[in-house]
């Protein structure tokens, strides 16, 4: 059902700046929404970056779900921002020190 709403990202550019995205960096969307912000956290990323979003919504999954198949760098999680830091703890790769949340 379309609702006719149509979600605008506000401060994207200002709020990815402020991230200071490193190449090979692990940073976390936790409201996933549409994927505004995190499209262009990918934009920042290099090949050995990565993603991790968190959303409850299935609409924003679905969305989430088809940014996976095309990036490999991103992983989508159907869980509450509450639970971001044990599904973070799993997901990231242990190699890497820190994750920055946005």
């Amino acid at each position: 059902m379309n609702s006719g709403f149509t979600h605008i990202t506000v401060l994207l550019e200002e709020a990815v700046e402020a991230l200071a995205v490193r190449a090979d960096g692990c940073y976390l969307d936790g409201t996933f929404g549409r994927g505004g912000h995190s499209r262009l956290i990918l934009n920042h990323l290099g090949p050995d970056g990565r993603l991790l979003g968190f959303d409850k919504d299935p609409q924003a999954i679905a969305t989430g779900q088809a940014l996976a198949a095309e990036d490999g760098r991103f992983v989508i999680v159907q869980r509450s921002f509450a639970e971001l830091g044990s599904q973070a703890q799993e997901l990231a790769s242990p190699t890497r020190q820190s994750c920055a949340a946005q």
